[in-house]
């Protein structure tokens, strides 16, 4: 569950697609997505020059950069919200 920061699932199927076909960058690019939601920045930046190697757009790339903010921020707005109602419970 993405909201709930649960992406053992997601990985396991990005990295068995990368298994069937390694020259297939949009596996590479969601991996990247997952690390940078889980602040392994190392893993990202790999899995980031995986996907361009294999012809995955620079400005695709450039988007999620400048997304990424947003993006952690609708999830840490997710969790906050559930614990305060949670909390009024």
């Amino acid at each position: 569950n993405l909201e709930l920061r649960q992406f053992g699932d997601a990985k396991r199927a990005f990295s068995e697609a990368v298994s069937l076909d390694a020259e297939y960058a949009i596996p590479h690019f969601n991996l990247a997505m997952i690390a940078e939601l889980e602040g392994d920045e190392s893993e990202r930046e790999h899995r980031l020059r995986c996907a361009a190697a294999l012809g995955y757009s620079q400005s695709v790339i450039d988007s999620f950069h400048r997304n990424t903010g947003s993006i952690l921020a609708r999830f840490e707005g997710a969790s906050d919200s559930r614990a305060d109602h949670d909390a009024g419970s």
